[in-house]
């Protein structure tokens, strides 16, 4: 099975034609509404508006498409005021009757629920895609989702992304698939390769509510600032060996992980278009010679000041993770290859005398 990737996309002309370049390696793509106020996990970003989406997802053809309402919550009155849920749903509509969408990616079943009854939108032409927020990782889990998904009135999803934390849990990722292929054949299966974060991060959940409040206005952006004074940012500062067991899969190793998946998401659609070619050329070609943090979403934050060199791991990088035993203190791996592979780099101070 050839694994795939399921991507961000920014309407640019010069990143379309980039993704159009390397079609036959694109599983689908997702996408912000643009909306006022931001309903998906990030923050606002560019100045984009849904006229771009509609000059440049045509360009993309048969390539699957999902909007992102994915924001851990939202306001409860936008659940029964129609003012929001019109809105969102009128945006929806003008995709999907133009061929541009074929589903949403969404985290909150409450909105969800408004969504299906909303009658501006006819819910059973949209697949509804649980975000990766939601942790799926076991079969009960999936099979909630899944009731409450047609409850909703939405279609059943055709992909379904798998929790972080099975990258490194081969067993239990094996024991997932043999389940969804024998109760849902059709289904393709997707891992989150680049998000660097903590492994079954603490932070998550008040990292989620802190972008939620800041969409819904109510607070400005935060989240930099906390991660990076107190969050995961700062923990892998202190201890940079730790940024080797992230859960996050590398370009070399994403064969490794065929025939139990389809595709792949790479993250990372508020760092913009450059970041965004050079982690899917990375992925597409599996191989990287570079700064690893470079391709990855959240860890990309640190690559001024830490370099993980992706060429001195071992070719036995992807064995030894995934056999890991979680007993730090006596194993000492991730420690012993770090001084091998990672080191810190020196604080670069601008250049005043270029401004004299």
């Amino acid at each position: 099975m050839t694994i795939r990737l399921d991507v961000p996309f920014l309407p640019e002309a010069g990143y379309t034609a980039f993704l159009l370049a390397h079609a036959p390696s694109i599983h689908s793509v997702y996408f912000s509404l643009f909306a006022r106020p931001a309903v998906d996990a990030r923050y606002r970003l560019g100045a984009w508006q849904e006229k771009d989406l509609l000059c440049y997802l045509p360009r993309l053809a048969k390539i699957p498409k999902y909007a992102l309402l994915n924001s851990r919550f939202y306001h409860p009155d936008w659940y029964s005021g129609t003012g929001f849920i019109n809105g969102v749903g009128d945006r929806l509509m003008r995709l999907r009757e133009g061929g541009l969408l074929d589903g949403i990616v969404f985290s909150d079943f409450y909105m969800l629920k408004a969504l299906g009854g909303c009658n501006r939108i006819k819910a059973v032409d949209l697949e509804a895609v649980p975000s990766v927020n939601t942790h799926i990782s076991t079969p009960r889990k999936l099979r909630i989702c899944l009731e409450l998904i047609a409850e909703a009135g939405f279609r059943p999803p055709r992909k379904i992304i798998l929790d972080r934390d099975l990258n490194r849990k081969p067993e239990t990722l094996k024991a997932m698939v043999r389940v969804i292929r024998k109760y849902h054949p059709a289904m393709a299966i997707g891992l989150l390769a680049n998000e660097g974060c903590l492994p079954d991060c603490p932070y998550k959940p008040a990292h989620d509510a802190h972008l939620a409040l800041g969409n819904m206005q109510l607070t400005g952006e935060c989240t930099y600032r906390l991660n990076a004074d107190l969050g995961c940012l700062q923990f892998f500062r202190k201890h940079p060996d730790r940024i080797l067991q992230s859960p996050f899969i590398r370009p070399e190793d994403v064969d490794q992980y065929a025939p139990l998946i389809s595709f792949i998401k790479l993250g990372g659609r508020t760092l913009g278009t450059a970041f965004l070619q050079n982690a899917i050329q990375a992925y597409v070609e599996r191989k990287y010679d570079g700064n690893l943090l470079r391709l990855m979403d959240t860890l990309e934050a640190l690559a001024d000041s830490i370099h993980l060199a992706a060429d001195r791991l071992p070719e036995d990088f992807h064995a030894r993770m995934t056999a890991c035993k979680d007993n730090c203190s006596d194993c000492g791996y991730c420690r012993r290859l770090s001084r091998k592979v990672i080191r810190c780099l020196p604080l670069q101070l601008p250049d005043f005398r270029q401004r004299a």
